[in-house]
């Protein structure tokens, strides 16, 4: 009976150990890996601070992008001014040219076909007095002064036709020159931004992992604590029955012991009442009950070796990690191909004409020229064809402009560094936004020649 309760209590120990020391070791481990998280989140907030300073130096250069941007398209509107000036003040010159050379032609003409001379010699010759000399010689005198003064005049004019000229060309190729700086700001803007967006999003997205990582291993030690709650309270309960089978083996102790003694006193009593000659078979008779006695216990140690086996080989449930499902990544579909029409291009440039021109906007209430062509083409075709005229450049393939139809885009400047773009209505036709002055406009490439055409693909 005692080697019973021993085995009992045995178990109980052992299986209370099995329990407890996996379930610690998997809380210390999950705890290990939070710190450790912890730990990469706390760098990547660091990191986000340097971030930061970084970001906040592109936001101050794009400040300063813009600033300088600005300046330019304030330049261009000067620049326009004064070239517009210039035109007014060539076409007045050429009125006066046009006078005097008149003029000049009619004189030709009068001494040519009347005879009329105004040489000094045939001023005297015709002269009928010494008086009418004098006056005669004065009025040749005048004429031929007034005559050399509107040739001056002419000559004067006509030069400053050309210095105008030459200065309007300057004007045009600097206002050209800003346009072309203007364009490479604005690609320089776009490029500065989208680092920034990159940046933001990959901080974003390196804590938005670690922190949804600690969330899972922080949901993992709650289960392991709750595990080691469970495998607690059981080990509560073991060491009560344990305690209950301590007691209820002292009690039957007890009792075996009462009766072994009540046994012994019978048999000394029936030992005494039995005769001499058969005392020797009745000790052996004795001497054998005990032995039968002491061999009962051990024909239930197979059943308590037996029971001990099987509580020994009953399973010990252990906490299993729940299997997390690995995401399956939908392969992506590639885009359908959109054909480009060219009187759906057109039709939704339209609905613009009359809209501001704002230096690096992109609509839908104000544009510059690259930021048109792009609105209108994402609009009608759902096509990014870039936010400059650089990158639109790229957006399809070179044609020669007298191919150009509606829809496909004209550029103005050498490849690499063009400083404007429009949209062809065919033939001469463009729409565009033009200028500060004049908005989002319907023009003509007469005097205004393109340098080539894409045909976006």
């Amino acid at each position: 009976m005692k080697k019973r309760v021993y085995a009992s209590m045995l178990l109980s120990s052992v299986v209370m150990t099995t329990l407890a020391a996996p379930t610690l070791a998997t809380a210390d481990s999950i705890d290990d890996k939070i710190n450790q998280a912890d730990t990469v989140i706390s760098d990547l907030q660091n990191k986000q601070a340097d971030i930061q300073s970084q970001v906040s130096e592109l936001e101050n250069q794009v400040t300063t992008i813009n600033d300088q941007a600005q300046q330019l398209v304030a330049e261009q509107a000067t620049l326009r001014q004064q070239s517009d000036k210039l035109k007014t003040e060539i076409d007045e010159l050429q009125v006066r040219i046009e006078k005097r050379t008149e003029t000049i032609k009619t004189q030709a003409r009068d001494v040519q076909v009347n005879g009329q001379d105004t040489s000094v010699m045939d001023a005297l010759l015709n002269a009928e007095s010494l008086t009418d000399a004098v006056s005669r010689v004065q009025a040749v005198n005048t004429y031929v002064k007034a005559n050399n003064d509107l040739i001056k005049a002419q000559k004067a004019d006509q030069e400053s036709v050309k210095q105008k000229q030459a200065a309007i060309e300057q004007k045009v190729a600097d206002l050209e020159t800003n346009q072309t700086a203007l364009e490479q700001k604005k690609a320089t803007l776009e490029q500065t931004q989208a680092n920034l967006a990159v940046a933001k999003a990959d901080l974003a997205l390196e804590q938005s992992s670690k922190e949804d990582e600690k969330a899972q291993l922080t949901a993992q030690k709650a289960e392991a604590e709750a595990e080691q709650a469970r495998v607690k309270a059981e080990q509560e309960r073991a060491k009560e029955a344990q305690a209950k089978v301590a007691e209820q083996a002292k009690a039957v102790a007890k009792e075996e012991a009462k009766t072994a003694t009540t046994e012994t006193q019978v048999a000394k009593e029936e030992t005494t009442k039995v005769e001499s000659t058969e005392s020797t078979t009745q000790t052996t008779q004795e001497v054998s009950t005990p032995k039968e006695e002491v061999t009962t216990p051990s024909t239930t140690t197979p059943s308590t070796t037996e029971s001990t086996e099987q509580a020994v080989q009953t399973p010990v449930e252990t906490p299993t990690s729940s299997e997390t499902p690995t995401p399956v990544t939908p392969t992506p579909t590639p885009a359908p191909s959109q054909t480009v029409n060219g009187s759906a291009i057109v039709a939704e440039a339209s609905k613009h004409l009359g809209k501001a021109y704002v230096w690096g906007a992109k609509g839908p209430n104000s544009f510059d020229c690259s930021g048109f062509t792009s609105y209108v083409y994402m609009q009608a075709a759902g096509k990014s064809i870039g936010g400059w005229t650089g990158a639109q450049e790229s957006a399809g393939t070179v044609i020669p402009v007298s191919q150009a139809q509606p829809g496909d885009l004209l550029f103005w400047g050498n490849p690499g560094s063009t400083y404007h773009v429009a949209i062809s209505l065919g033939g001469n036709g463009i729409i565009h936004a033009a200028t500060p002055e004049l908005g989002v406009v319907q023009g003509t490439t007469v005097g205004f020649t393109p340098s080539f055409a894409i045909r976006v693909n």
